[in-house]
């Protein structure tokens, strides 16, 4: 009840998302790439894992990795778990919030991917998050360096677990017509943590996970999933 993400007191006694707090908003205004460190609070890691944990595939050991679905459809369809698309929407505002106060609107304006969350901000276009899936990580799996379409594809991604060593902007082997490749930049994600970025246009990747850095709310976690690593990936309507 009350959704995910925990209720932070107000003066006048309503709830509100908590706050973000000072230097957990990390900027790579190259890619328009948005890190939010310690996003999720414990309580709030451990209450997403409760929601989701039974849409979970465990991972074989050959292949390291397995996807699964954990919720997309109209409201009331029997696919469709309100409470993950409201965490994504909450995320999508938090990110959204706070790098309106760090970015000029003139940087804003010229990165698509921050020009949508300044309509986030601005209220003008909120967060309409249409899926949530998830993947599931042995220690010894890696992501190959890739974009998932040749358009604009904004995602949050939110890690539990063990943490990973995550790269976007690296030039693929064979890139597409809109593709944003550059200097590669690597994000330490841990437990908790959230990134937003255009899984499209820029490419991204994961190149390790960091086995037993995982919180100790894990621990019963990891064997209760069958992995060392989740990731959930909360996306919007590719033509919204």
């Amino acid at each position: 009840p009350g959704g995910l993400l925990m209720a932070a007191a107000t003066g006048n006694g309503a709830a509100s998302s908590p706050p973000f707090h000072s230097g957990t908003i990390h900027l790579l205004r190259e890619y328009g790439v948005v890190h939010v460190s310690g996003a999720l609070s414990t309580a709030e890691q451990r209450r997403l894992f409760a929601t989701i944990k039974g849409s979970l595939r465990r991972p074989a050991k050959a292949t390291g990795s397995a996807e699964f679905h954990t919720s997309s459809g109209g409201a009331g369809s029997s696919t469709h778990q309100a409470v993950l698309h409201e965490l994504g929407e909450k995320l999508y505002m938090r990110c959204a919030e706070a790098v309106a106060e760090e970015a000029s609107a003139a940087e804003m304006a010229a990165e698509p991917a921050l020009e949508r969350l300044g309509l986030a901000a601005s209220g003008e276009k909120p967060p309409n998050i249409s899926i949530c899936t998830g993947k599931a990580y042995l220690s010894h799996a890696t992501l190959s360096n890739h974009t998932d379409c040749p358009e604009p594809l904004y995602t949050m991604s939110v890690q539990l677990g063990d943490s990973c060593d995550f790269t976007v902007g690296k030039k693929t082997s064979r890139p597409h017509k809109r593709e944003r490749h550059g200097t590669p930049v690597t994000i330490r994600m841990e437990s908790g943590d959230a990134v937003y970025f255009d899984g499209g246009l820029v490419p991204h990747s994961v190149d390790r996970v960091n086995k037993n850095d995982a919180p100790g709310w894990w621990q019963a976690a990891r064997s209760e999933g069958g992995c060392d690593r989740l990731v959930l990936l909360f996306r919007e309507p590719l033509s919204y």
